[in-house]
């Protein structure tokens, strides 16, 4: 799968990555994990997913390293679109195993609609009775991965 190409030894601030394969497939699976690996090589911390269809993307992946070598992955994906994030969920295992071939560990991963951080996960709606904005927290999913010893893991969804 061709890669966005960023300055050799620079950290790519933004990358922007079309997967062509059908969101949910086993090949769209393979590219996904495939875009998580390169961030991690390229140490790319966050990058935009364009997914076919179109209507169910973008998706946006956030990577952070961690351990004394750098050889643990934390990887928050967000995706607006209820599919979309199941076909996330579902690629789970597929992404740990190929972080693992490549010698890192999946450390947790979450799948969630909205970013958990940032001021985006508010909405301004209009009062009814003056016409008046007021802050409202939207509602949002998020379901964190915790990679486990052997075949377990862990599952937890918040709401």
């Amino acid at each position: 799968m061709p890669q966005p190409a960023p300055t050799a030894g620079v950290p790519a601030a933004h990358s922007t990555v079309t997967v062509n394969d059908m969101v949910g497939s086993s090949a769209w699976q393979t590219q996904v994990g495939a875009t998580v690996v390169w961030m991690v090589n390229e140490h790319a911390h966050s990058a935009e997913l364009k997914v076919n269809p179109p209507d169910l993307g973008p998706v946006e992946i956030r990577v952070s390293l961690t351990g004394d070598q750098h050889d643990q992955a934390a990887v928050q994906f967000i995706a607006p679109h209820a599919a979309t994030r199941d076909a996330l969920e579902a690629a789970l295992p597929r992404l740990r195993d190929m972080l693992a071939d490549a010698g890192i560990a999946l450390g947790n991963a979450s799948v969630g609609g909205q970013p958990r951080y940032d001021d985006s996960s508010t909405t301004q709606q209009p009062d009814a009775a003056d016409g008046t904005s007021s802050r409202r927290a939207a509602p949002a999913t998020v379901t964190t991965l915790a990679a486990g010893t052997g075949n377990s893991a862990l599952v937890d969804t918040f709401a």
